[in-house]
């Protein structure tokens, strides 16, 4: 979890990672040189799965590649610090690995909160596991960056994250890893995307 002056939000943020009913888990939040009270917020949860790395401000990217050295599970999922999961997401998730020994990524609907109109409808990303699969790949990046799952070693042997991308930089990333290994949507909606002022 990349965190930057989100003394708003991350609380919530937090604790969806904390309410998840799979339990067997780390959260590694990094905060990306704040000047608010991100830090007094993060500080005030009292839980041993929580590991706060402090950086300067250097950028989502480099945030997240931080984070990632720090993990120590098999598997990785992103959360930005204002956004949610269902208590369920990481079990379903984690759950679809099971399954196939050769899923790379797995990933779920999710929905927009905080906008009115269609843009707020809950919404299911397609199956791309077809034969037009890098065509489809390539139109768009049709779910955010907090509603997958995925190999820890997979993300490591693409790289990580490239931090001449200011966005987009988790669809460069799935994109590398869609390409050349097998990808699983869980076709419920896990993950909740918040948009708010700034």
């Amino acid at each position: 979890m990349p965190c930057y002056n989100s003394s708003a939000t991350v609380a919530s943020s937090i604790q969806s990672v904390l309410q998840q009913t799979y339990t067997d888990l780390e959260l590694v939040i990094v905060d990306d040189g704040s000047t608010d009270n991100t830090l007094k917020v993060i500080s005030a949860f009292n839980d041993n799965r929580i590991q706060l790395v402090k950086q300067k401000n250097a950028g989502v990217c480099a945030a997240r590649n931080n984070a990632l050295k720090k993990a120590t599970g098999e598997f990785i999922a992103f959360l930005d610090s204002d956004d949610t999961w269902a208590p369920d997401c990481l079990e379903k998730l984690h759950k679809a690995f099971e399954k196939d020994n050769e899923t790379a990524l797995v990933y779920c609907g999710w929905q927009n909160v905080g906008i009115e109109g269609p843009g707020g409808e809950p919404f299911i990303p397609p199956d791309y596991e077809r034969p037009d699969k890098l065509a489809l790949l390539l139109r768009a990046c049709r779910w955010p960056i907090h509603a997958t799952l995925t190999r820890r070693e997979k993300i490591k042997a693409q790289g990580a994250f490239d931090s001449r991308f200011r966005t987009a930089e988790d669809f460069y990333l799935w994109l590398k890893i869609a390409i050349t290994s097998k990808i699983v949507l869980v076709p419920e909606v896990l993950a909740y995307y918040h948009h708010h002022t700034g």
